[in-house]
């Protein structure tokens, strides 16, 4: 089925309700047949993503056993929960669009009515093709046109041992001797940031009253959940930049969009963000460029890594990790889940090139590692365990 798009970025059909602000999804030299076949395509990549409640610290929840992009929260953001999954969902099959070199093209209010006015999917098919036949290079080169320099993009986003802003080193992680009780320590280890980058120029710029100033060598965090594509070469979008702008006490997050600069929420510390949200806090993104100067990876400051247990019952333990430097006088938590004992009284947490397994000993736990090559992480999840609310 053929669709257009709202300014929104929530597809509708194409109505009489249907506005100037409406836009198709073109690329030189396609025909209706190639629209279709690649949306639907997109569209089902698209359905995978999720919204995450607004408090940034439950987007990093996750069940050991179960998909890492769940719906948690309360009722309110239950309510709410299906517009920011359209935005979600309309945002990545935008993105899936654009890797296959499609621009949304924005139609004129003759356009978007006479495409209304095609009822029949015949008629409509007869529409775009006659309009992807036309003199559209340049309206889709202009579409595929970001409103603001892009900021760079994970190049490790499906390395091993990473999660949000963190890079852990597997050489250093040692497990707990003996039984762990609740609120000890599974395994310790050390990590770094997983990049940093430098700002190149003073910047400045805001949405109403706030102002976000940073100076020129404003060391800026690199931060990025999996997401839930299917080719990793659609992970653009999803990498956020975080530092101490002037003027604010707490971390801000950026993160390119074809709009501009959004800022997300976010948690954590001058020295490491522990965690980012995946919805924009503001009525409008930023637009004044900003240019960020990659760093040599390894030229941060070392981490202490501690994966603790902070809840054990008869049926299921919660971890919490955490992350600080040697001279902080608290961590700053970076991933949490909880997991179900089996009928073997373990769970098995993925841990990329291995599995830790966690035993119930009575009131405590043992720890072990068995061996895995799949390169799954603590996001990944695996099926059927109980949901982290």
């Amino acid at each position: 089925m053929l669709v257009v798009f709202a300014a929104t970025a929530v597809s509708v059909r194409p109505t009489s309700a249907m506005g100037a602000d409406a836009s198709v999804f073109a690329r030189v030299g396609a025909t209706a047949a190639d629209v279709e076949r690649d949306e639907g395509e997109c569209r089902t990549l698209a359905a995978k993503t999720y919204y995450v409640m607004p408090q940034a610290r439950q987007g990093r929840d996750s069940s050991f056993q179960s998909p890492s992009y769940q719906l948690v929260g309360s009722v309110i953001v239950a309510a709410l929960t299906p517009g920011y999954n359209a935005q979600a969902q309309s945002r990545s099959l935008a993105t899936c669009m654009r890797h296959r070199g499609y621009g949304q093209v924005r139609l004129s209010a003759e356009e978007a009515r006479s495409f209304g006015a095609a009822q029949a999917d015949a008629a409509r098919q007869v529409w775009l093709n006659t309009f992807l036949s036309g003199d559209i290079a340049h309206r889709v080169a202009t579409a595929l046109i970001p409103a603001a320099p892009p900021l760079p993009q994970a190049s490790d986003a499906h390395d091993t041992f990473v999660v949000g802003a963190v890079r852990i080193d597997p050489q250093s992680l040692a497990l707990a001797d003996g039984p762990i009780a609740a609120n000890q320590a599974v395994l310790t280890g050390t990590a770094r940031l997983r990049r940093t980058a430098v700002l190149d120029e003073n910047y400045r710029d805001s949405i109403a009253l706030s102002s976000f100033q940073a100076d020129a060598g404003t060391v800026f965090q690199e931060y990025q959940d999996r997401t839930p594509w299917d080719d990793p070469n659609l992970d653009d979008g999803r990498t956020a930049w975080c530092a101490v702008f002037k003027l604010s006490n707490h971390v801000v997050c950026v993160r390119s969009t074809m709009e501009g600069y959004e800022l997300p929420p976010a948690e954590g510390t001058p020295w490491l963000v522990g965690s980012v949200g995946v919805e924009n806090m503001y009525t409008r993104p930023l637009l004044h460029p900003m240019k960020l100067t990659l760093q040599p990876e390894g030229s941060d400051w070392p981490l202490g890594l501690r994966l603790v247990a902070t809840r054990i019952t008869d049926s299921q333990v919660s971890l919490s990790a955490t992350a600080k430097t040697a001279s902080a006088t608290q961590a700053v938590e970076i991933w949490r889940g909880n997991g179900v004992f089996d009928a073997e009284g373990q769970v098995k947490l993925p841990f990329w090139d291995r599995t830790l397994v966690l035993t119930h000993v009575g009131h405590a736990l043992t720890a072990s590692f068995e061996p895995r090559s799949d390169g799954k992480g603590w996001l990944d999840g695996a099926p059927a365990l109980a949901q982290h609310g």
